[in-house]
């Protein structure tokens, strides 16, 4: 079910109509006019659109390095697995090949007496 929110963004009342919750979108609401004030703030001769387009690079270019920064870790993330997955691999064909016991198997012949009275 669609939320429908009135919000002010610089000044101006704005309806938003979205699937999210009202507190979200109240959040992104007040981010956005944050923003907006801010670049208010640093150039007060621009116009209401100019400050709007500035606000969005600026928030287009804080999504983008935020992207960046994600893929990257994605990337060390998954070369890390990867690495894992060699070195486990290699253990299995270490133990498999040299007929070691595991620790889980090393356990149940702990628990296993080893004769019957």
């Amino acid at each position: 079910m669609a939320n429908k929110l009135t919000v002010k963004l610089d000044g101006q009342e704005y309806t938003i109509v979205s699937e999210e919750s009202r507190e979200y979108m109240l959040e992104i609401s007040d981010l956005v006019n944050k923003k907006l004030c801010d670049v208010k703030i640093q150039n007060s001769r621009l116009s209401s659109a100019m400050a709007a387009m500035l606000t969005a690079l600026n928030m287009a270019d804080d999504m983008t390095k935020a992207k960046q920064t994600y893929e990257a870790k994605i990337a060390e993330l998954t070369a890390e697995n990867q690495e894992l997955n060699k070195k486990l691999e290699a253990a299995r064909t270490f133990v498999q090949n040299h007929n070691v016991a595991t620790p889980v198997q090393n356990q149940s012949r702990l628990q296993t007496p080893p004769y019957k009275k």
